[in-house]
């Protein structure tokens, strides 16, 4: 019996691992490489087209090597039909973090404070560049959502934490969006009965 309640709580612990997973919509892809640019006031990302409704609760700027942040940055998403800034946060060098699909890169990511469902339709996420200006280019994941525009920014020099009105070709991307799952109240649930169950058969051997 006390086998068979460890057994479904490392079960239940396994499962609510997998509902807490962390969505990335866009991500720099295993064959990405670092694309070198101006260090500046202007800001920087990626457009993508929204085809089903996502919901995003934070944004995150990249971090290259993967040995941290050296200063905070601004992050924002923009609606491109409005130009509308639809949520915008900071992200620290004490965020959190999810590792890039290249295998060296992370993501410092920071919550918005609510859940932000986006409709069909075309939006941009961009970073400040006043420091670690690089980004990743040459493979992205899109990830539930299709990266129309690899590269966008604001007037050069002069655009400060604004709408990101320039478009380039380079493919390279510094910020992200995603949605951090939260677990069901059933796997709750199941978590709290494991537990309970587990501690009951622990003071029965006893």
């Amino acid at each position: 019996m006390r086998r068979i309640s460890i057994s479904v709580l490392s079960c239940a612990i396994f499962c609510c691992s997998l509902a807490q997973a962390d969505m990335l919509y866009i991500d720099a892809g295993p064959s990405s490489f670092v694309d070198d640019f101006i260090e500046s006031d202007y800001v920087a990302g990626s457009e993508f087209v929204v085809v089903a409704p996502i919901t995003v609760n934070f944004l995150g700027y990249i971090d290259i090597e993967g040995d941290g942040l050296t200063t905070d940055h601004t992050v924002g998403l923009w609606d491109t039909a409005t130009e509308e800034l639809l949520a915008q946060t900071e992200v620290t060098i004490f965020s959190d973090t999810l590792a890039a699909g290249n295998g060296t890169a992370q993501w410092f990511i920071e919550d918005i404070g609510f859940d932000l469902v986006l409709g069909p339709g075309t939006y941009r996420v961009a970073g400040d560049a006043d420091s670690e200006a690089d980004a990743l280019t040459g493979d992205q994941i899109g990830n539930g959502v299709t990266v129309s525009q690899g590269y966008v920014r604001t007037e050069f020099f002069e655009g400060g934490f604004a709408y990101p009105d320039l478009t380039f070709s380079s493919d390279a991307i510094r910020a992200t969006l995603g949605q951090r799952a939260v677990p069901e109240p059933g796997m709750a649930m199941i978590i709290g009965i494991s537990i309970i169950a587990g501690c009951l058969q622990r003071r029965r051997v006893r």
